[in-house]
């Protein structure tokens, strides 16, 4: 299946039959059992896009694949999503920086949904957060860790020393901003800052 997946985005195959497909894979997924093999493999390249993706409707495919078989398959997804994945993910910071918040986002939706505990992944958050935000060269990465701790306020640093300093690099990071150089950016990026300066 992930052979498949990979094969999708390759191909010449207009963006309507391939959306049509990812549609049908995630429907598929909910009738019918897959090794766990399978399953991690359908998880890793979503990951993959949603990291690595090209294209709106790769990065959004992956999404939903992560989404639809995450849920569907809680226990092998329980086993791929994992506290060291979720530390790996914010040390890396290759690929789009900005959608690895999303992207752990989703899995902590997918662990809740399921009735499991993400006390550990939140954890990890907490302790590699800062670095990340202190990489992160746009500013709608920061404005996507706080779409995180929107959502999961477990994720923001509890300790008030790492908390401070997660507020540092918060503000250092607005500080050293550069405003956009064409017009048609910069309601975007007054959007980010405001969506920041609520934090």
């Amino acid at each position: 299946m992930d052979q498949i997946l990979e094969g999708l985005f390759l191909s010449e195959q207009p963006d309507k039959l391939k959306e049509a497909l990812i549609t049908r894979i995630c429907e598929q997924n909910s009738r019918t059992s897959h090794s766990e093999a399978t399953v991690r493999g359908v998880l890793q390249v979503s990951s993959k896009w949603i990291l690595h993706g090209t294209t709106t409707l790769q990065v959004s495919s992956g999404f939903k694949l992560f989404k639809a078989w995450g849920s569907q398959n809680i226990a092998i997804f329980q086993s791929f999503f994992t506290p060291a994945l979720v530390a790996e993910m914010l040390k890396q910071g290759s690929g789009m920086p900005a959608n690895v918040p999303l992207l752990l986002r989703e899995g902590l939706r997918v662990m809740l949904g399921g009735a499991r505990t993400y006390y550990d992944h939140s954890e990890m958050v907490q302790m590699n957060i800062t670095k990340f935000v202190c990489r992160a060269q746009e500013r709608i990465v920061v404005r996507n860790v706080v779409l995180l701790f929107e959502e999961f306020n477990e994720c923001v640093p509890s300790d008030e020393s790492d908390l401070t300093n997660f507020c540092l690099a918060v503000l250092n990071h607005l500080s050293v901003g550069i405003l956009p150089q064409r017009e048609g950016e910069i309601p975007s990026f007054i959007k980010n800052t405001d969506e920041i300066a609520k934090c």
